[in-house]
């Protein structure tokens, strides 16, 4: 009989365990917030960091930046693309950039980090520029761009998180 019971929890731990560990990675639903109303949207920088060139293959820390700049641009280009006409997407030029007066909405990404599996793992905030309170947040997400070149994943990750940030804010639908 104890064989028979410890067989069965065994088993059932097999079936639990991956439906567990699925549901782990799960994105949870956007929260119901109106974002109708917000028609000029500033998108910070993605800060990533320089000095991480080596571990990610690159053979200089400028060619590094130039893919944080170039994936920078990229990503703001994207999000002006999906987040619906009538609305005006601007975004930093830099680190140091946060010129967001004039905008109804500030995208905040922080704990930017990239690492050596080619994964962006980041958080964005929503922030009501003229309360500033924080709207939304999309918390500590992961993005692994598939099948991509070196230079090519981040982009195809950051253009994910565009994504998710469209599904919040609403507007045009996602073009494939």
């Amino acid at each position: 009989m104890k064989r028979f019971v410890t067989i069965a929890v065994l088993f059932l731990a097999c079936l639990v365990l991956p439906i567990s560990i699925s549901a782990k990675n799960k994105k949870a639903p956007p929260p119901a917030t109106d974002f109708s109303n917000m028609n000029k949207i500033f998108i910070g920088w993605v800060d990533l960091n320089p000095s991480a060139y080596g571990s990610l293959g690159y053979k200089s820390k400028d060619q590094w930046v130039a893919v944080i700049d170039k994936a920078n641009a990229d990503f703001v280009q994207h999000c002006q693309s999906i987040f619906g006409t009538g609305r005006t997407v601007t975004g930093a030029k830099s680190k140091e950039d946060e010129k967001t007066e004039g905008n109804d909405l500030y995208i905040k990404i922080d704990d930017a980090n990239f690492d050596s599996s080619y994964i962006l793992h980041a958080t964005a905030h929503l922030i009501d520029l003229k309360t500033n309170k924080e709207l939304a947040t999309l918390t500590n997400r992961r993005y692994r761009g598939r099948l991509c070149a070196l230079e090519g994943c981040l982009t195809k990750e950051l253009d994910e998180l565009s994504g998710d940030l469209q599904s919040l804010i609403g507007g045009a639908p996602q073009k494939k």
